[in-house]
């Protein structure tokens, strides 16, 4: 029914714009585009954030916004202020925002463009640019020129793999579009460029969560990093998420195997 809606709409735009020259009315069907996107305003306990909607799946986040991951939010929470948080695989910037908002210094990471471009509209929304940066790369266990497999280059959609065509949830990726882009393994990354070192890694990518660690040995083995968050959805005994369990164990983390876990498991210094 909203698709339909959503067809009728956009079809009252080109029709009430035939009579216009053809550069005028290309410029104002795109101008109504951009006041039609919405942007819906989210309480949090650190204050109000403002999530720019400008897709179906970017628009989904606002109403699940404390409940999606909960256990996210509370790995957060309990960050002492002003720490540096890397997160990896960033999308539309539910938790960037959130950990910006809690008055951390973040360093983001989302190589999808279109979740990219709705990331940065959020950071500027919500005057978070003087404590987040954002960076359309990926990571991997090597640097180098690859290619992102995507699902559906639209902002805020997830199931992608660098270099690979299968998914967090062991089955192949549906290829709508393989993204040109730029993959550094982490140490290489810190290596060239110097950034702020995190002290807290935040690491959800929908597959290569055990190759992203890999490439970052050098960085782990200095126990530098005094909490890593990885998505292990689904029982901890699926090879899957062992293969990051043990990758994890051999650099001297150990998983915080508490109560209640929901999808995503902290690993600590051992």
């Amino acid at each position: 029914m909203s698709k339909s809606i959503a067809r009728f709409i956009a079809g009252f735009g080109r029709f009430a714009t035939l009579h216009m020259k053809q550069t005028r009315r290309i410029a104002c069907r795109a101008t109504a585009a951009e006041y039609m996107v919405d942007q819906i305003p989210i309480k949090t306990p650190h204050g109000e954030l403002t999530m720019y909607c400008n897709s179906r799946e970017a628009a989904a986040f606002p109403s699940i916004y404390m409940d999606h991951e909960p256990d996210t939010l509370g790995w957060i929470d309990a960050i002492p202020k002003g720490a540096v948080v890397w997160d990896i695989g960033a999308n539309v910037g539910i938790y960037t925002l959130y950990a910006g908002l809690a008055g951390h210094q973040v360093l983001a990471f989302e190589p999808a463009s279109s979740s990219y471009f709705t990331l940065m509209k959020n950071l500027e929304i919500n005057n978070l640019l003087d404590r987040v940066d954002v960076y359309c790369i990926a990571f991997d266990d090597q640097t180098r020129l690859g290619k992102l497999n995507m699902s559906g280059n639209i902002a805020g959609s997830a199931m992608h793999a660098f270099e690979r065509d299968t998914h967090s949830g062991d089955a192949e990726i549906p290829i709508k579009i393989a993204h040109p882009t730029m993959g550094f393994s982490i140490d290489n990354f810190i290596s060239l460029f110097n950034p702020p070192l995190p002290s807290h890694i935040k690491l959800d990518v929908d597959s290569t969560e055990q190759e992203i660690i890999a490439g970052a040995r050098d960085l782990l083995r200095k126990r530098t990093v005094a909490s890593i968050w990885v998505e292990v959805e689904g029982e901890l005994d699926r090879d899957r998420n062992r293969g990051i369990i043990t990758e994890l164990e051999k650099l001297g983390y150990k998983p915080n195997l508490k109560e209640g876990r929901i999808r995503n498991l902290e690993f600590l210094p051992a």
